[in-house]
């Protein structure tokens, strides 16, 4: 049988092991589990620095694909303006040859009226 000073001392157990329970369960719930939030995050940033990456490599290859580009058109650019001044030194002397011809022209009708 119990006495009235047993019956307070095993309610004030219980309680209290009804306090440590419920502090121990709200201890586990904040404990962190293995996948935390800290850690998604830190793969969640790894996963992006990695696809920043990626993205960076395809830029670099397409900035140097451009370089080659410039470099081939800048080429093609100044065998241009060659021809062109080719062109234009031929397109000169056509015109002396022209003249020439004309003049040679205008003296043999010249002879032939006379």
């Amino acid at each position: 049988m119990m006495t009235n000073v047993s019956m307070f001392e095993d309610a004030k157990l219980e309680a209290k092991v009804k306090d440590l329970t419920k502090r121990l369960e709200k201890a586990e719930a904040m404990r962190r589990p293995l996948g935390t939030m800290d850690e998604i995050a830190y793969m969640q940033l790894e996963k992006e620095n990695g696809d920043l990456r990626t993205s960076i490599g395809h830029r670099i290859e397409r900035v140097e694909e451009l370089n080659a580009i410039t470099r081939e058109h800048q080429m093609m650019n100044g065998k241009m303006h060659s021809e062109i001044e080719i062109l234009k030194k031929n397109e000169s002397l056509l015109r002396e040859d022209l003249q020439a011809k004309d003049l040679e022209i205008g003296r043999m009708m010249k002879k032939l009226q006379n």
